[in-house]
């Protein structure tokens, strides 16, 4: 990994949860392909799998034109501006992620999980699973549900900052995953966001009040990611 988020990481390397064990999982995470002095970072394709660059570059582009579409959708059932949410999108900070978990033995216990009990940091989350399954998500009652996977189709979850900026009348989704299959899961998640320097302010209704501070993309994704992930842990370290 780089210091910008972006590369591969290790089983062991992630822990979304703070009080969880290390996640079991790999993923390689990518941007958008135009590293910048505006906070993209470059990313780090591997020299021996050549056509991975394109192939993930034109999912990241058709996916994220999803991701856009799906934010004036998200505007409009608010009944607010429908670019409210797209407005700051020329040098969005989204990135993809390709993830491995391997199967899981049961004698690793019940409070081992492939990802654990956690919600997505930006915006909004695509999520394209294999046929393996182990997806939860958490109902508004606290009970964990399937999230079987259905052929051709996305799971898409609100993220904490589109949660932030409608002043949560969208909530970001509580999720996890347990690969009890005995086969190796794989999945492509696309977490789509703005630009780096995009204000993330709460939108609030008449007679409301808001129940967030203004805090910028990037700051509140630096924030999330230094507290999950080894290897900016001990960066820190060394810098301290």
């Amino acid at each position: 990994m780089n210091a910008g988020h972006r590369g591969y990481i290790q089983i062991g390397e992630a822990k979304i949860a703070s009080r969880a064990k290390p996640d079991l999982k790999e993923s390689f995470i990518w941007g958008l392909d135009q590293p910048g002095p505006d906070g993209i970072p470059p990313n780090r394709w591997p020299d021996f799998l050549p056509d991975m660059r394109g192939v993930l570059t034109d999912f990241f582009t058709v996916g994220g034109q999803v991701g856009w579409s799906l934010l004036r959708a998200f505007a409009a059932g608010l009944n607010i501006e429908p670019d409210t949410f797209v407005r700051t999108n020329d040098r969005p900070i989204s990135r993809g992620s390709i993830l491995y978990y391997p199967p899981q033995p049961s004698d690793m216990g019940a409070d081992q999980f492939g990802v654990s009990s956690h919600t997505d940091y930006g915006c909004l989350t695509l999520l394209y699973q294999d046929s393996t399954g182990g997806l939860e998500v958490q109902g508004s009652g606290g009970t964990w549900l399937t999230a079987h996977p259905i052929e051709g189709t996305f799971v898409v979850n609100v993220g904490d900052l589109l949660a932030r900026w409608t002043n949560d009348r969208f909530r970001s989704t509580p999720h996890r995953v347990v690969n009890r299959s005995g086969r190796a899961r794989f999945s492509t998640a696309l977490f789509i966001d703005p630009d780096a320097d995009t204000t993330i302010e709460p939108v609030v209704q008449p007679g409301d009040i808001a129940h967030y501070a203004p805090v910028t993309c990037a700051a509140y994704l630096r924030s999330r990611l230094d507290a999950s992930f080894a290897y900016r842990q001990q960066a820190e370290s060394v810098r301290r």
